[in-house]
């Protein structure tokens, strides 16, 4: 028989940890599959299978695509989000791989046919083209767009950054980078910012390999546009060599910049280190894909694999985190305290709730029991428009219109 001493110490033992949860919150809700779709319409004319481009909303509509498999075409389309009556499609071999597409306005910028094009949402026309110059990722900014231009044979011996007004699709050249000690440049978009002194700020990484020494170099650096200025350079900060594509995200006077399976978190300011978190429980929970999101006060990261964590965006403690939601390779979207994404591991649309951890919702394509449409799944980023309160996703054949009835 326990001691009433010990029975005393057992109480508060279990009353502590009780107050102390684990953060890990994998407990499996089972699907959640009923959804209200409102309309579906083909992502091109034939309805062949396509890789999906993410859906964009503008105004009453919303514009979607895909690129068909093994074939070198493609369509954009626009939708009439309350009818699902379908407006134009345009012929693009679109790209549909992240950060090569975007819009601004009434604007949409896509990869197409190795180089960028503008079109007009109204009427699906042409307002500008430009000719692919090294750099398949586009940034964005207000009315402004990011690109890399290169010049030399690959590896370049040059790397600009450079930008673009929306309207125009003129490139002006903010920042050049060389080649040094035979490692090769590029510059990736930027993650930007508006400091105290309304400067505006640049926030941007050279991806560096040397091809003889088998070795990657990853650079970030901080760079003042209104004062054309270098602020800090945090020079080979990541010890694979490797990093996302994606900009940095910008928070709260912090730089949050994703390697291969480190996350880091620099002062904006001064470039300073403030903390650091290795990933990486199997190879593929790495940070290369996707981009990463702040929700109430929740700095919100999704792996290349099957987890998701929360972390304090300040200290960088983890808040909560889950290993059951479907790898991934597209960015999430935020909406009412939800992040939304599709899983390229099981096709699936997953609803978290950032302060939690917890599923709300997680769902297949309707088409996915189709034989007509045998490889349906929704394996790209999705849109949301809160004035309807809906979702839109492509899965390889048609976009959906589903009500976030949840």
């Amino acid at each position: 028989m326990k001691s009433p001493m010990i029975s005393i110490l057992l109480f508060i033992f279990y009353l502590a940890i009780s107050c102390h949860p684990d953060p890990t919150v994998n407990q499996d809700p089972g699907d959640i599959p009923e959804i209200n779709v409102l309309w579906k319409v083909p992502l091109v004319r034939d309805s062949l299978e396509s890789s999906t481009l993410n859906p964009s909303v503008f105004g009453n509509h919303v514009v979607g695509g895909g690129e068909r498999i093994f074939a070198a075409s493609g369509e954009i389309c626009r939708v009439d989000i309350l009818t699902g009556k379908l407006n134009w499609y345009v012929d693009c071999d679109i790209h549909t791989t992240p950060l090569t597409s975007l819009k601004i306005n009434n604007i949409f910028v896509g990869l197409c046919d190795d180089g960028f094009t503008a079109y007009n949402i109204n009427d699906g026309s042409i307002v500008w083209a430009s000719d692919y110059n090294g750099g398949y990722q586009i940034g964005k900014f207000g009315d402004k767009i990011f690109n890399t231009h290169t010049s030399g044979t690959y590896p370049s011996t040059s790397s600009s950054l450079v930008m673009a007004d929306i309207n125009i699709g003129v490139w002006d050249t903010i920042y050049t980078l060389d080649i040094v000690d035979n490692y090769s440049t590029h510059i990736m978009p930027p993650g930007v910012m508006i400091n105290d002194s309304n400067d505006t700020i640049l926030y941007f990484q050279n991806r560096q390999w040397n091809f003889s020494e088998s070795d990657g170099k990853i650079d970030l650096y901080a760079y003042n546009m209104t004062a054309d200025s270098l602020l800090w350079v945090n020079y080979d900060l990541d010890e694979v060599g490797n990093s996302s594509i994606q900009p940095p995200l910008i928070y709260d006077g912090k730089v949050y910049f994703r390697g291969s399976w480190v996350l880091y978190c620099f002062d904006a300011a001064t470039g300073e280190k403030l903390w650091d978190r290795t990933f990486g429980a199997d190879m593929f929970e790495d940070l290369l894909f996707g981009n990463t999101l702040v929700i109430n006060d929740k700095l919100i990261v999704k792996t290349s694999g099957n987890s998701i964590y929360a972390f304090n965006p300040d200290v960088g403690n983890i808040i909560w985190q889950r290993s059951d939601v479907g790898g991934t390779t597209c960015d999430m979207v935020a909406y009412k305290g939800n992040v939304y994404y599709g899983s390229v591991g099981n096709g699936k649309i997953h609803v978290i709730n950032a302060t939690s951890g917890r599923i709300v919702k997680q769902f297949d394509s309707p088409g996915d029991s189709d034989p007509e449409t045998p490889h349906a799944g929704f394996y790209k980023g999705v849109a949301i428009d809160s004035v309807t309160n809906r979702l839109f996703a492509g899965d390889g054949y048609y976009l959906y219109c589903i009500d976030i009835d949840w």
